[in-house]
């Protein structure tokens, strides 16, 4: 109050000027109006600026605690009292009807009385929910987010392999929107939404670069810049496979695709049947010599087998029994076909079309799970694959037809592919080409490698200042594992159930990269995303959380506690806005009347 006193002597101090001046006027006609209006004009200018309040009293129920959260979208009620955790609602409300609580389980400590809460809005972070177990919890979400409020994809991809962004877009307005994935300067992949409903989505790119890498999200509507979310990932090495590869007979493809894995640091044997039981043997990037046996000791040395299905036809029943076995235990095999008819039991599984009579003597490749177009390429290509359940195809030409296809067996995979001339790509001075879909058929076919370290963070989407945990596996036999997150120690929980996973809580200040490191062990990395990264996202998956959390009670009945409160309310300032201008305007028309 003390504060406007000084406010207060300027409004005097003015309308008794204005007084003044209108007593001196030399036309005393409708002096008293004239006087009357100035004082309602200066008054009605002060409670504009200064708003008159008065005392009120309205009922609270003491046993129930109503809060408003970010998304709330309900009109407050004069007579009932409000309660929020977040500055910017307080702001945004900006009424009486509003109080700040600093925090939450403080609060409802001081205030055994409460037993029931009720929250709008988009609800209470997962770090506050679990203190409403006690409490019987009311969630009223507000209006479904606009913008992505899902998304996915693989925090970790390896060399080749495609990043794959999934979501969902709930697309409000009367407009299309725009979705764009940009990384390395560029635009790598687009997609547009309809308006007015939910549509999902799909954002594909091979990344080119190894290590840790965050691509952006990008949502436009025309011109304008609707949102922008990172999409942090980090792209492996593909360990370097080595591959045993069985030929009938000599030919160029395999020449060439040697002369390429020596150049790319492929460790590699080539065993080439000269006669009914001879062979010639090569191997690159390998010192001593190798075993080319097909027993299970010598298949379990390989990452991928590259064979004819005509060689595959002469090896005998013990042979092919062991690589099926070793494909069953998690090799990977890959069957070349030379003509439609399949000569061995593991090419059977594979049915072929042949086209004759439309043999295709150039097409452009397309690597499917990455969209990814190669150059064309020339050949007499006569033979597909037919699409079968379980099976994936690697590449195909742009009408569809399949020629790398490849699908499970057992814990290993079996491919089959109908390419026999990709080194034309060479010949025609593609070796971009050529070299990206090896190493993609390698990539795809060979023995899967399994990551050495294994953790998991929650929440999903951790933001600044965000309480996280991270759960990881470790094997130790005694004590308890050493912690950091960003070179600061964290403790540990031990799982009841599962001894050999832990769990280390702790908070995160700085956006972007963040590490988290056991002892005598490499580091892994998280990202912390800014406060306004994946909001509409953020806020979906917040009120599906809270949703999660309401109770059922209805069979219990919660008596009230009504307390009669006094509290301070504002006269509306229309009633003064109303008032100063028609004084103003009473003033203007007066003098025309002179």
């Amino acid at each position: 109050m003390e504060k406007l006193y000084p406010m207060y002597i300027a409004a005097t101090l003015l309308c008794l000027v204005l007084i003044y001046f209108e007593i001196k006027r030399d036309n005393k006609a409708r002096l008293l109006f004239r006087v009357l209006a100035v004082v309602i004009a200066i008054v009605a200018l002060l409670f504009l600026i200064a708003p008159l309040t008065y005392r009120a009293s309205r009922s609270v129920n003491q046993k129930e605690l109503v809060l408003l959260t970010e998304g709330a979208t309900n009109k407050l009620a004069d007579d009932s009292l409000y309660y929020t955790l977040d500055s910017l609602v307080f702001r945004k409300y900006k009424s009486t009807s509003v109080k700040l609580i600093a925090d939450l389980p403080y609060y409802l400590k001081t205030h055994e009385d409460v037993n029931s809460l009720r929250v709008y809005g988009n609800g209470l972070p997962p770090a506050l929910l679990k203190y409403t177990k006690d409490l019987r919890y009311t969630f009223v979400p507000g209006a479904e987010p606009e913008g992505i409020i899902a998304a996915s994809w693989s925090n970790v991809v390896r060399e080749s392999e495609s990043l794959d962004v999934l979501g969902t877009y709930n697309n409000t307005t009367d407009q299309p929107v725009k979705l764009l994935l940009v990384g390395s300067g560029t635009h790598l992949d687009s997609v547009k939404v309809a308006a007015h409903g939910k549509y999902n989505f799909l954002l594909r790119s091979v990344p080119r670069q190894l290590g840790r890498a965050v691509y952006t999200v990008m949502a436009f509507s025309g011109e304008t810049l609707i949102s922008s979310s990172p999409v942090p990932f980090e792209v492996l090495p593909v360990g370097k496979i080595k591959v045993l590869v069985l030929s009938s007979s000599p030919d160029f493809e395999y020449k060439f695709l040697k002369n390429w894995l020596l150049e790319a640091k492929y460790p590699a044997v080539f065993r080439t049947r000269i006669s009914k039981d001879k062979f010639s043997t090569e191997q690159v990037n390998l010192e001593g010599q190798q075993g080319t046996a097909l027993t299970t000791g010598i298949l379990k040395k390989y990452d991928l087998v590259i064979a004819d299905d005509d060689e595959l036809a002469q090896l005998g029943n013990a042979a092919n029994a062991e690589l099926r076995n070793a494909v069953a235990a998690g090799l990977g095999l890959l069957i070349r076909f030379n003509e439609t008819k399949q000569l061995s039991a593991l090419g059977q599984k594979f049915q072929l079309i042949n086209s004759s009579d439309t043999i295709t003597t150039s097409f452009t490749p397309i690597l499917d799970e990455s969209t990814t177009s190669l150059k064309p390429i020339s050949t007499g290509q006569s033979l597909s694959i037919q699409s079968a359940p379980g099976t994936i195809a690697l590449v195909r030409d742009q009408k569809g037809k399949i020629f790398v296809n490849t699908g499970l067996y057992g814990n290993g995979r079996l491919g089959a592919t109908v390419l026999s001339s990709t080194y034309n790509w060479i010949l025609s001075g593609q070796k971009k080409d050529y070299a990206e879909y090896w190493a993609y058929i390698l990539g795809k076919s060979a023995r899967k490698q399994i990551a050495a370290e294994v953790f998991h963070v929650s929440p999903l989407f951790p933001v600044v200042r965000d309480e996280v945990n991270v759960i990881f596996e470790s094997n130790i036999s005694n004590g308890l594992p050493e912690i950091k997150l960003n070179d600061a120690g964290s403790s540990v929980l031990q799982n009841t159930v599962l001894p050999f996973y832990w769990q280390s809580t702790g908070w995160v200040s700085g956006k972007g990269w963040n590490r988290f490191q056991a002892k005598e062990k490499a580091a892994n990395y998280f990202y912390v995303y800014d406060i306004g990264d994946w909001k509409a996202l953020r806020a979906q998956n917040l009120i599906s959380e809270n949703r999660n959390s309401i109770k059922n009670l209805a069979d219990e009945v919660l008596k009230a506690r009504v307390a009669t409160e006094d509290f301070e309310k504002e006269v509306s300032k229309w009633l003064f806005f109303v008032l100063f201008l028609f004084s103003l305007a009473y003033l203007w028309f007066e003098t025309k009347m002179l």
